[in-house]
């Protein structure tokens, strides 16, 4: 008997667009539950849906090389999507517990999700040393 290769799933663009309107829709929920109930646990929540939708990767090999490929569902939607830069003047100290609303330079123009998931989203200062956190 012959051997069939294995099954291939492909996703429609209609269902990429649900899957992200439904992540969108927990980041929504989870934002809410953090903000007006104090659910910190949400923000586990937060990041995992944020990571699906903006960084989401994976490691494979190609031909015997290393190859990464990105899954993100933003790039599912949108080939090429472009952000908002993060301003620049995002410091935190230890007696801060969350990162200012106003995150992002809506007067700047907009960035390559490559550029923008390299950005420093704010630098803490800890024990005397300034730490830079990135976003991926």
């Amino acid at each position: 008997m012959e051997k069939k290769n294995r099954l291939v799933f492909t996703r429609s663009n209609a269902a990429a667009k649900r899957k992200f309107d439904e992540a969108i829709t927990i980041l929504e929920y989870s934002v809410m539950l953090v903000e007006f109930f104090g659910l910190q646990e949400f923000n586990n929540i937060i990041a995992g849906q944020l990571r699906l939708i903006l960084c989401e990767t994976k490691n494979t090999r190609i031909k015997r090389e290393k190859v990464t490929i990105d899954q993100s569902l933003i790039k599912k939607i949108n080939p090429n999507p472009k952000l908002y830069p993060i301003k620049d003047s995002n410091q935190m100290s230890n007696n801060h517990d969350h990162i200012t609303e106003e995150l992002f330079d809506y007067t700047k123009q907009r960035i390559e999700l490559k550029l923008w998931r390299n950005q420093i989203i704010y630098k803490i200062d800890i024990e005397g040393k300034t730490q830079e956190i990135k976003s991926h």
